[in-house]
């Protein structure tokens, strides 16, 4: 081929070049859409776990729990021991004292080294060196002048008081006892920290007082007793427990049978009453309690 041709040659072929290059381009076929699998939906957030609740006795696995008091405290402690055990993790050692019919005055002669011949009564004052809860309750029947206290036991029993007048004063010597059980709380704690409650108590026997046309009276023994229970406490900084409350409603006027709390014998806590008695002590928390002599 001789130079004409080759440059001829060459010629056609950048014309052919620049042809392509000015056609249309055409898209490459779009291959048939793939199935897509979905991603799994994300978990839903977990809640956080509760953190344990803390409790005042780090270090301690083991509390002792000391219950001291007449018997609107039967069957209550057991269930606040595994309350407690549920709820601080530690193992609980029980000291069930309640005893049928125990009065302020009497648990304040045993705190005095008074046991009246009563061994069980004799370990209390170490039971509470010891104790990491203390819950008290003591009825009034040992500081009252004898007309209020019979018009008190009357109302126990379920019987017509009859005629006498309740006021706010005649419950002095039971506040005044109640604060010398805590000053010798006190003493034997040695100013080491007690989680200590001063229960109230309920009131079992109100439909039966209202059937019988004496509750005015009787209510207003139970009002004065409870009165006076929570302003001992508080002039002692005691955590207060309101079982009168829980038990009878805020304004005191619902019958606790009624909600299953009471026993078939009209008076004590049933199993159940047990049970919402022991959570009210737990819900009353943790926070201790030591006193120091103005």
């Amino acid at each position: 081929m001789n130079r004409l041709s080759v440059l001829r040659a060459a010629g056609f072929a950048m014309a052919l070049l620049l042809a392509a290059c000015a056609a249309p381009v055409r898209p490459l076929a779009t291959p048939p859409e793939a199935s897509v699998t979905p991603l799994p939906p994300s978990p839903p957030e977990l809640p956080a776990l509760p953190s344990p609740t803390p409790h005042p006795f780090a270090g301690l696995t083991e509390w002792d729990v000391v219950v001291i008091g007449d018997s609107s405290l039967w069957g209550v402690g057991e269930p606040y021991a595994a309350l407690i055990e549920q709820t601080y993790a530690v193992q609980v050692n029980l000291h069930d004292e309640w005893q049928g019919g125990l009065s302020a005055g009497t648990i304040l002669k045993a705190l005095r080294g008074e046991f009246e011949h009563s061994a069980k009564r004799e370990k209390w004052p170490q039971l509470i060196r010891d104790a990491e809860v203390l819950v008290v309750f003591g009825n009034p029947q040992d500081s009252l002048d004898s007309q209020t206290a019979a018009i008190g036991w009357a109302c126990v029993e379920f019987s017509d008081p009859g005629p006498g007048n309740i006021a706010p004063e005649q419950f002095a010597a039971y506040q005044t006892d109640l604060g010398a059980i805590y000053e010798e709380v006190a003493a034997l704690r040695a100013g080491r920290p007690l989680i200590l409650r001063a229960a109230g108590t309920y009131n079992p026997a109100l439909n039966e007082w209202r059937a019988e046309g004496f509750d005015d009276l009787c209510v207003a023994f139970w009002e004065g007793l409870n009165a006076a229970v929570k302003q001992a406490a508080e002039a002692y900084g005691v955590q207060f427990v309101d079982t009168y409350a829980a038990f009878n409603g805020p304004d005191h006027t619902q019958d606790p049978r009624e909600q299953g709390w009471i026993r078939e014998d009209g008076e004590h806590p049933s199993d159940a009453g047990a049970q919402h008695y022991a959570a009210l002590l737990l819900a009353s928390g943790n926070a201790t309690w030591v006193y120091e002599r103005p």
